[in-house]
C-alpha cells in the first residue's frame, strides 16, 4: 500500500467535479450509445474477500463515489510497473462485483493496472493496486465484448496473494442482453496476458 501523491488528489478533485482528468469511458446504458461505431466493453472485477465496512476511510464528497469501486487503468501501451503512474489516461470506473458496461473507441487497448481507495478524505488519499498486464483485443465489425471475470484473493493486510481469471460468458451474455434488448451475443474474447510485464 503507498501513499498517492498530490497530482493524483488534483485529478481526483478534477474528476469529481465533472472534469475529465484521467478520461473516464462512460458507461453504455442502450444500444444506440455505440450506433458511432462505438464498442460496449463487458466484464468484472471481484475482490476476495470483499471490502468490509473497516477496508475503507471515505469522509467528505468523495465517499460515495469511492466505496466500493475499482478503478481499471487502460493505456494505449504497457509501461514498466516502476514507471506506471497512479492513474491511466483512460480509466473504466465502476462497482467491485458487479459487470461492467462501458463504451469505448474500436481499438485495442491494454489494462495497466487496477486501484481500490483504501483512504480518500480531505487531508489524506491511500490505496491498493490490483495486478493488470493484459492486452484487450478488439476486432473489426465488433459491437460488444466480453473480457473476463478477474477475482483478487487478498490477505488482512491487502496483499494479493492470488489471481484469478474466470469465464462467465454465459452469465455475462444473459446480463448484456437483458440489459440492452440486444438480438445479438457478445463476443467472448477473454484478454490476453502480455509476458514480462
Amino acid at each position: 500500500m503507498r501513499t498517492l501523491t498530490s497530482i493524483l488528489l488534483l485529478a481526483a478533485t478534477l474528476t469529481l467535479s465533472g472534469c475529465f482528468i484521467p478520461s473516464e469511458l462512460p458507461p453504455a446504458s442502450k444500444l444506440s450509445d455505440i450506433s458511432d461505431g462505438s464498442v460496449i466493453l463487458v466484464g468484472r472485477i471481484e475482490l476476495n474477500p470483499p471490502l468490509g465496512p473497516k477496508d475503507q476511510i471515505l469522509k467528505g464528497p468523495y465517499a460515495n463515489r469511492t466505496k466500493n469501486v475499482v478503478y481499471i487503468n487502460l493505456t494505449p501501451n504497457l509501461v514498466d510497473e516502476d514507471n506506471a503512474p497512479d492513474v491511466g489516461p483512460t480509466v473504466i470506473q465502476d462497482k467491485l462485483g458487479h459487470f461492467f458496461f462501458v463504451k469505448m473507441k474500436p481499438k485495442s487497448i491494454y489494462v495497466q493496472d487496477m486501484m481500490i481507495y483504501t483512504s480518500f478524505t480531505p487531508d489524506e488519499t491511500d490505496s491498493v493496486k490490483l495486478p493488470g498486464g493484459f492486452r484487450v483485443n478488439i476486432r473489426k465489425g465488433d459491437r460488444a465484448v466480453y473480457i473476463g471475470t478477474f477475482r483478487f484473493t487478498r490477505n488482512e493486510y491487502f496483499d494479493i496473494t492470488k489471481a484469478q481469471y474466470i469465464d462467465e460468458y454465459a452469465r455475462a451474455n444473459e446480463a448484456f442482453k437483458r440489459k440492452f434488448h440486444a438480438r445479438f451475443n457478445l463476443r467472448n474474447d477473454p484478454v490476453s496476458l502480455v509476458k514480462n510485464h
